[in-house]
């Protein structure tokens, strides 16, 4: 039941990515694009390509452009790779990281003859794209989408300030059986932790492989950057909820939004995957050299000057000062019990000699 919902979840992401390109802002933006279904087309009601393939295949695919406004326009078309962002979730809009294990990529296998069309006012056209499989069988799932753009007038870019470019985009999945993903077991690597500047900010990135050839879903990814030999703690950071592309590379990344940057020196990350019933684990060290260090912080433009906290300073105190210290307060406290006793002692005995001698008076 879980693989089942998994499944359906995966083709409901699709279906709207492509759902809101298509529909929801197609007036808004002045175009639309639609895929035009072929036979191998998998049944499932979906309306971006999910294909079964088998090796050697090649097939025209072809997607309409549909022009609502009274201008021509200028369209561009891209074929992207699927790949995972910084924010966790798996990016059909521009060109990302692949791991090193892709062998075959959807910018591979299809290719558009003419990637710049002019769209005349109010019209609809047909784009052809070429689709040719590998021969060599592959396994799992290739993940990717065409991307149509229309680019700006330029009487837009000549009028300056803010020129908006839209983009619909349109899924592309290929398997050459039907499930080939589900069977594929689950698998993370780290392929290198850095230091580096992201928006504008001192940050450290840890690059997380996905080696196999299918979408990864609803993981925990939690880390924390420390100086070799301290327990003073860096950077952390903790999300969930995580997706990944097949055979892609996922940039976790931990911002310094404090502005204490980072110094030169030797650190560790430690890092914690969670998925289901499984966890990784993951201890890299990485080094900043002087050069760098002063690079960052001239480039990062929220550095405050003060000095990093330590809310773990009681960590770094050496062991015989805590077992003094330990020691010392037992005494202390072992010295208030026995000053407690005597003096209650002391009233008892007071209180005696004071009965004893007002029983001696009246008699």
């Amino acid at each position: 039941m879980q693989k089942k919902a998994r499944k359906l979840v995966s083709i409901i992401a699709l279906v709207m990515l492509s759902a809101f390109a298509l529909n929801i802002t197609a007036a808004a933006m002045g175009f639309s694009v639609n895929a035009v279904l072929p036979e191998n087309q998998r049944d499932n009601g979906s309306s971006f390509f999910d294909l079964i393939v088998y090796p050697g295949q090649e097939q025209d695919l072809l997607i309409t452009i549909d022009n609502m406004q009274d201008r021509e326009v200028l369209m561009l078309v891209e074929i992207i790779t699927a790949s995972t962002s910084r924010n966790a979730e798996i990016n059909y809009t521009s060109a990302g990281l692949s791991d090193e294990t892709m062998k075959f990529s959807i910018g591979d296998i299809l290719t558009v003859s003419d990637s710049a069309i002019t769209v005349a006012p109010e019209t609809t056209i047909q784009v052809p794209l070429k689709m040719v499989v590998p021969d060599e069988p592959f396994e799992g799932i290739l993940l990717g989408s065409i991307k149509v753009t229309a680019e700006p007038t330029e009487e837009e870019i000549a009028a300056g300030g803010i020129v908006n470019r839209f983009s619909h985009i349109i899924a592309v999945r290929l398997m050459q059986s039907e499930g080939a993903d589900q069977n594929i077991p689950v698998e993370f690597l780290l392929r290198d932790v850095t230091a580096e500047l992201t928006n504008h900010r001192v940050s450290v990135v840890a690059r997380i492989r996905n080696p196999e050839p299918r979408i990864v879903r609803d993981f925990t990814v939690s880390a924390e950057i420390t100086p070799v030999g301290s327990n003073q703690i860096f950077f952390e950071r903790e999300i969930q909820n995580v997706e990944m592309a097949p055979n892609s590379i996922f940039p976790f990344t931990l911002v310094d939004e404090a502005g204490y940057g980072i110094e030169a020196g030797d650190y560790v990350a430690r890092l914690t995957i969670t998925h289901e019933e499984q966890t990784w684990y993951f201890e890299e060290n990485f080094t900043v050299d002087d050069r760098w260090a002063a690079e960052l912080k001239e480039g990062a433009i929220n550095i405050t000057g003060e000095e990093r906290p330590d809310p773990s300073w009681w960590m770094n105190i050496p062991m015989w000062a805590i077992i003094a210290a330990g020691g010392g307060a037992l005494v202390i406290f072992l010295l208030v019990i026995l000053i407690i006793s005597q003096n209650k002692k002391s009233k008892k005995d007071m209180q005696r000699l004071m009965e004893a001698v007002l029983g001696q008076r009246r008699n």
